[in-house]
């Protein structure tokens, strides 16, 4: 495989979801500041991209700078800028796509089309689905940096492809992601929001020495004056020797 590169298409799709962002958060107008934050090839990779028609692609290194100069201009460089950037494609990936389908299909096929942008490269990623969720793998080799950087992307279309699998308010996703070297990986659960994250332990929690015992339940309350009444009847039913006697049923035959 020759020099590792990276479309300047997906390129500029990423700095004007910067730009959106940037007007969001107040901090615009972001070029001037990207120019004051760059420097070298990657400064001027990004006023060529800036200036009009450019070369196909940038060798990847650039892609990995421009990512992580906006990431910490935005944010505190710890990758949720990039995050809501992949959202923000996420959501214009899904609208312009006429067809519709759970999770996993979703997902898959926004993975495929952000792997496409990654593939010169040597881009690797593998959505698995899980019981509830699912499991992404991911792998730039020998490219660490991007590798972080596609899978905070990868993470922010995966919330797209969830509001777009479910069109319901009351499920919540959870997403956990790590980076090793340049391998990566996120887990995505989601969950009603009557459902509790942790399911309840099935052995009662030890009572603490000094606590207050737990007030008793009202039916046994109920039970016991119930049975105190009972006694207190057969104790004063008429009868021989102070027994209670079964009251006779009239013969209707």
């Amino acid at each position: 495989m020759g020099e590792a590169s990276f479309p300047t298409g997906f390129l500029r799709q990423v700095l004007d979801a910067a730009d959106r962002l940037a007007s969001s958060v107040g901090v615009s107008p972001l070029q001037n500041k990207l120019r004051e934050k760059l420097n070298g090839e990657s400064l001027d990779v990004y006023r060529s991209l800036s200036s009009g028609p450019t070369a196909r692609v940038v060798p990847f290194e650039h892609a990995e700078a421009l990512f992580f100069a906006v990431d910490a201009l935005l944010g505190d460089g710890s990758g949720t800028s990039l995050e809501r950037l992949g959202q923000d494609l996420g959501n214009r990936f899904f609208v312009t796509r006429p067809y519709r389908g759970d999770l996993a299909t979703c997902a898959s096929r926004w993975g495929a089309h952000l792997c496409g942008a990654f593939e010169m490269a040597g881009a690797r990623l593998n959505i698995s689905p899980r019981s509830g969720g699912l499991e992404v793998f991911i792998t730039v080799p020998g490219f660490p940096k991007g590798t972080r950087a596609l899978r905070h992307l990868c993470a922010g279309g995966l919330r797209a492809a969830f509001t777009f699998a479910f069109e319901a308010t009351s499920i919540e996703l959870k997403i956990i992601g790590d980076t090793v070297g340049d391998r990566a990986s996120i887990r995505a659960r989601y969950r009603t929001s009557d459902e509790h994250q942790i399911l309840p332990s099935t052995t009662p929690p030890a009572r603490r020495s000094g606590s207050v015992p737990p007030p008793a339940p009202r039916f046994s309350q109920r039970v016991a004056s119930v049975s105190e009444e009972v006694d207190r009847i057969l104790k004063h039913a008429p009868g021989p020797s102070g027994q209670w006697r079964r009251p006779k049923v009239p013969d209707t035959g």
